[in-house]
């Protein structure tokens, strides 16, 4: 019988045809990633989704297929040689037959985008080194700013319906000074120190550096275009900006199990996941867990827009993972009081909007708690926590080719995201992943712009320049004004239960400027060089603080991170 059931889904996998042998997501790919964002505004498609990275790679390919069959005149040289090379095996993206290059002593690089591959009907997999090795320096630092990443990283498809993907890296970086304070308690509001990003580290450099290793990994079962299963260790951004105040890929990876549908004009995501609560570094031990479930359902009614509703919980249970939080629909809320718990719950909704073939509008709102009889009073109630994003993307400004452009707000109430508890210590239901924020990075009560522009010159050259302006407010002297969403908010320590503002408490302003480029080696192997100059001041204590930098070196096979904070 059990026989019978393998021979019927190994036949129904091999009878399905697909595109790409080399499927699977996005999860090391930013290039792939903006060349999506880009597109989707350029060509605007009412199949494809762009409401949660990391994208699918099948979506990108067939974004630029699709595009190129309606227009026989189609041709993009800043697109179509990368895309020609990460998915070399079906060679769709050219119209002419790709160069054939003599493997490298009849083994390695069979292909640009392979250090070392197996091409088979049955088997697509391709294998290449991870590394990051940078050097910079700091003004009125002596030390030398490193990133030294190192490891290996293997992605492909059996039948092209399995895909799997695993990268492993041993790492060590002396980061910029204020990237390890931003790492120290969160900015020294709490004990609980983290290694943005990541996870588990060891200190180096009489605490100023990280020794770490990371894992990412995943399987997923694609049997069509409209279903996708997946169960791995990555990050999720959920949202059409550079930041998302429902789920950002600004933290440490986790696990996940996570079901992607597409029918008609949905696409429907469900996503059940294993945190690690926070903790003070100490003696090696089991780490606290706790666990999320979310749902993010979206509509495009036109090409051109597309709605979108989220909702999330987080919640810890000494017995393990919630089985009423597996319901397929949505509504936790009304689970949440029919099991009579106290889990945190998130509601959402965004949008996205194509004015035309070059700009592009998008948003979110963020709703926590909220009482509306005292938003309407604006008595200033302590429990009303919600936040707002609006921003736009602009493509060819002035029609220059290549030259594109972002700008964002972000604007989130004081002690959102945070919980309480019963018992007097910080509460394991915040929304919250090993010592790091899940959603933005600067927590709650604060206010964000940023802004970016990046022109191509040429295929293999990107400029950029990034601006970033923010306000916040911290806790002073122990008191909580909803910054720090680790505290537990059932207790004495919030100051006031009316009359709460936005930046209460010790108010501090930030500028954050970096100018940089990168220039393509080779394939998905990168020079980066990136200046930043960043100024902090403390509004009560009149304190400023100005960070001046650079750092530069080689990337291959490797995400670009920013350190924004």
């Amino acid at each position: 019988m059990y026989s019978k059931i393998l021979t019927f889904f190994i036949l129904l996998t091999i009878g399905m045809e697909t595109l790409y042998s080399q499927n699977g997501f996005t999860t090391n790919n930013n290039e792939l990633e903006e060349l999506y964002e880009r597109y989707s505004i350029l060509y605007t498609n009412a199949d494809l989704f762009a409401d949660a990275r990391p994208y699918n790679r099948r979506d990108i390919g067939d974004m630029v297929y699709n595009q190129m069959e309606k227009d026989s005149n189609f041709s993009d040289p800043f697109v179509l040689p990368y895309l020609n090379n990460e998915f070399h095996d079906k060679c769709i993206f050219s119209r002419n037959t790709l160069n054939n290059k003599k493997k490298l002593h009849g083994f390695f690089y069979p292909n640009d985008a392979a250090f070392a591959a197996v091409s088979h009907e049955m088997l697509s997999m391709r294998i290449n080194p991870v590394v990051e090795l940078k050097a910079g320096r700091e003004q009125d630092n002596e030390n030398l700013i490193y990133h030294a990443f190192r490891g290996i990283e293997l992605q492909g498809s059996i039948v092209g319906k399995l895909n799997f993907y695993a990268q492993v890296t041993e790492n060590q970086m002396r980061p910029f000074q204020y990237i390890q304070q931003y790492g120290t308690g969160f900015n020294g509001q709490n004990n609980y120190n983290f290694n943005p990003y990541y996870t588990y580290w060891k200190d180096i450099h009489n605490f100023e550096g990280y020794d770490f290793s990371n894992a990412l990994g995943y399987v997923e079962y694609n049997p069509g275009r409209y279903l996708s299963v997946m169960l791995g260790h990555d990050r999720n951004h959920y949202g059409y900006g550079y930041r998302s105040l429902f789920l950002g890929d600004n933290g440490a990876p986790y696990f996940q199990l996570k079901i992607n549908s597409y029918i008609w004009k949905f696409h429907y995501q469900m996503m059940f996941a294993e945190f690690t609560g926070q903790y003070v570094r100490g003696a090696d031990r089991l780490l606290p867990k706790k666990y999320g479930a979310f749902h993010s359902l979206s509509f495009k009614p036109s090409p051109k827009l597309e709605l979108g509703l989220y909702e999330g919980i987080i919640f810890h249970r000494n017995t393990g993972f919630e089985l009423n939080y597996l319901n397929p629909l949505m509504f936790y809320h009304a689970i949440e009081h029919t099991i009579g718990s106290a889990d945190n719950v998130f509601m959402g909704f965004q949008a996205k909007y194509n004015l035309n073939e070059s700009s592009q509008f998008y948003g979110q709102f963020l709703l926590d708690d909220l009482q509306v009889g005292q938003l309407v009073k604006g008595t200033g109630w302590w429990g009303n926590k919600y936040g707002i994003q609006l921003g736009g993307r602009f493509v060819n400004i002035f029609k220059v080719n290549q030259l594109d452009a972002q700008l964002e707000f972000n604007i989130v109430r004081p002690y959102t995201y945070s919980h309480y508890s019963s018992v007097n210590t910080d509460t394991l239901n915040n929304f919250t992943h090993y010592n790091q924020p899940l959603a933005h990075p600067y927590g709650a009560n604060f206010m964000e712009i940023y802004g970016r522009i990046s022109y191509k010159p040429v295929s293999k050259l990107k400029l950029e320049a990034k601006y970033n302006f923010n306000k916040r407010g911290y806790d002073i002297n122990g008191a909580l004004y909803g910054n720090n969403i680790f505290a537990n908010t059932n207790g004495p320590n919030i100051p006031m239960e009316y009359n709460n503002e936005f930046f209460q408490g010790e108010r501090l302003t930030q500028q954050i400027l970096t100018i940089g480029g990168q220039y393509s080696l080779f394939h998905n192997m990168f020079w980066d060089l990136d200046l930043i100059y960043r100024n902090t001041t403390h509004d009560i204590s009149g304190i400023s603080k100005n960070t001046i930098g650079f750092i530069t070196g080689l990337r291959i096979n490797l995400r670009k991170r920013d350190y924004m904070f």
